[in-house]
């Protein structure tokens, strides 16, 4: 081999390994379109869409949550997407895969595009992961979503009010009834705010037949806040 060929493969070794590099420390190709890149999120194009597509679909606690087994404790609920393959991706993403950066990114849109409505809103409460899974998670992708809608909200607290007593099924695979039954009476109150005459915000990453999110906002209402919103990043037809 030649000088040049030598040099030429010695170049093409290099480079293997920096993408090599790149790939442990980033995930190298954007999990919605498959494209190379260096961020350690998405692709700037898919997350610049991301961004336009944000709807802000408020749903009525009354008409639109048919299947809840007790009347709606929670006085309105926003979710910010419609439920696409993308944002179901993403979702999978940050529950499933370790995709902690993609929960700081959505609830900062969450919180940009929602600052007026959530302003005068005094607590923003993550619903709760019973605590042996969110050591397997590692962290609560809820929690995440919150801290990142508060900072774009001034005057908003971050408060962990909640507890889920109960280690129950995940919700998803469970028909309406089923989901209903397995959050009943999961949730506690963890006495660290005064409620009373309050206005909540209550997160979660995604919001179905509305059995997690009413069975929390119960919790907070019976300790005195007068008025919950429950906010989502999407929620899948029903």
């Amino acid at each position: 081999m030649g000088t040049k060929g030598f040099l030429k493969s010695l170049k093409d070794i290099f480079t293997d390994v920096l993408y090599s590099i790149s790939d442990f420390i980033y995930p190298g190709f954007c999990p919605l379109c498959g494209d190379r890149t260096d961020l350690d999120l998405l692709c700037g194009s898919c997350a610049e869409n991301l961004v336009k597509e944000f709807s802000q679909l408020m749903f009525n606690k009354n008409r639109d949550f048919p299947n809840l087994d007790e009347n709606a404790y929670f006085d309105q609920c926003i979710c910010g997407w419609n439920y696409t393959e993308n944002v179901k991706r993403i979702i999978s993403l940050m529950k499933y895969n370790g995709q902690e950066n993609l929960c700081f990114f959505m609830g900062d849109i969450l919180g940009g595009y929602l600052k007026q409505v959530l302003s005068g809103f005094d607590f923003i409460v993550p619903v709760p992961l019973h605590p042996t899974r969110e050591r397997e998670r590692t962290y609560n992708q809820s929690r995440l979503i919150a801290s990142a809608i508060k900072k774009q909200v001034p005057g908003l607290k971050l408060s962990q009010i909640l507890i889920r007593k109960k280690y129950t099924k995940p919700q998803a695979g469970l028909d309406s009834k089923e989901r209903q039954g397995n959050v009943r009476d999961v949730f506690i109150f963890r006495k660290r705010e005064d409620l009373a005459g309050k206005k909540v915000v209550i997160v979660d990453d995604v919001i179905t037949t509305g059995a997690t999110i009413n069975n929390c906002a119960k919790v907070i209402k019976e300790n005195g806040a007068a008025h919950v919103c429950c906010i989502s990043i999407a929620r899948p037809l029903t």
